[in-house]
């Protein structure tokens, strides 16, 4: 089933709530720039149809088309690593030197993990049924401590997403199908870089307290999330795509070049929240933790150690 132009009525999912801050997250994420994106979205056409019976990951951009598919399921497993990755990394903070036996919130902490098990199944058709019951319902802003966030996270996570795929179309980029894998990868760069631009670039038009430059950094951070979660299992290097980790060191050196995990400065806090998420996928996957000795010194060579773990 093909949705076109949703509402929340045509949504068979709990995530109806969040149907029409999704659509319009490209506008939310950076609300300076509002009459740009009204002026870009004319002249380009560019729709978003979601596909309410797509069993396996789809987000997807039709260059020819002007169109964006994106799965439903997908979208649910997006807000279910949203809300356990946010979950789990307050609940540290929260915790601070005192240890995981300090987590106060234990229950909603351990909750995370399960669902972040269930979101991070490459195939989501190997999951019987859509949202499981013990899945936190968006809706509930006032009865879960972190649903709130979560769902805020989605919203500046989705932006991010999207305006990767509209750059495809805006900066041209090939639809050839012998288009060499060098250029093909280029171009993803070029995507990332637009995103990432259009969301930074002018960010203090908006509103000049740092912690708008860092959320927004964290919604791009959060945007790596797919990539890894489903990079980690790859066999061999994407003939069209970057590596995870090529993609976090270029946004990295963009925008947040010499981060020093020593320095604990609040501006790279999404780039811890990025050594957390990849540090965990790859613990899933191999049931050991990356080597960390001796402890880097700057976030760039501690993403390096990755690279091994994501062709």
């Amino acid at each position: 089933m093909l949705i076109e132009n949703a509402t929340p009525n045509d949504i068979p999912s709990k995530l109806r709530p969040l149907v029409q801050p999704f659509q319009s997250s490209p506008f939310y994420v950076a609300p300076e720039r509002e009459k740009e994106m009204l002026a870009l979205w004319d002249q380009y056409d560019i729709e978003i149809l979601l596909k309410a019976d797509e069993e396996d990951w789809l987000f997807q951009e039709s260059r020819m088309m002007k169109r964006i598919f994106i799965g439903l399921r997908t979208l649910e497993r997006l807000w279910a690593y949203c809300y356990g990755y946010n979950t789990i990394v307050s609940e540290l903070q929260a915790a601070g030197m005192s240890g995981l036996e300090h987590v106060s919130n234990s229950e909603e902490y351990q909750l995370a993990f399960g669902i972040l098990d269930w979101a991070s199944q490459k195939n989501v058709a190997d999951i019987e049924g859509p949202w499981p019951g013990f899945l936190p319902d968006p809706s509930l802003t006032d009865e879960l401590e972190h649903v709130r966030a979560s769902n805020h996270i989605f919203v500046m996570m989705s932006g991010r997403l999207l305006l990767h795929e509209f750059a495809h179309t805006i900066l041209r980029h090939h639809n050839d199908p012998e288009t060499s894998p060098e250029i093909l990868k280029q171009e993803e760069l070029e995507a990332d870089a637009w995103a990432d631009g259009w969301m930074l670039d002018k960010w203090s038009d908006y509103k000049t307290d740092d912690k708008v430059f860092i959320g927004r950094c964290l919604g791009i951070a959060f945007a790596h999330a797919p990539t890894l979660i489903l990079g980690i299992n790859a066999q061999a290097p994407s003939p069209s795509h970057p590596s995870p980790i090529e993609r976090i060191l270029d946004f990295i050196d963009r925008h947040l070049p010499n981060g020093n995990p020593w320095d604990q400065r609040q501006i790279d806090f999404p780039c811890a929240f990025l050594i957390l998420i990849a540090s965990h996928v790859v613990f899933m996957k191999t049931k050991s933790a990356p080597p960390i000795e001796p402890i880097p010194t700057a976030y760039r060579e501690w993403f390096l150690r990755f690279a091994p773990y994501f062709p």
